[in-house]
């Protein structure tokens, strides 16, 4: 583990939450309507409230209160949204 918190800059734990998180952020940019109970499971998430909570920890607000400046940039939202 400390070899990969070297490598890495985190230990295991963080780094796959933010990479599950990724994860979604590549499934709901499109902006369409989204299933977020399958969403949730399909990216490992225990449920869809464990999803939202998460969701909230990284970004301040709730998954449809995000809005993705654009597709190539999922990671910045626009103002107002948050």
């Amino acid at each position: 583990m400390r070899q990969f918190q070297n490598s890495v800059g985190l230990t295991p734990k963080p780094y796959f939450r933010i990479q599950r998180f990724q994860s979604v952020l590549d499934q709901i940019v499109s902006g369409e309507q989204i299933p977020w109970g399958k969403v949730a499971l399909e990216n490992g998430y225990y449920d869809q409230s464990h999803l939202i909570h998460e969701f909230r920890d990284f970004t301040g607000v709730t998954p449809p209160e995000s809005r993705p400046v654009a597709p190539d940039r999922k990671n910045h939202m626009l103002p107002g949204s948050g």
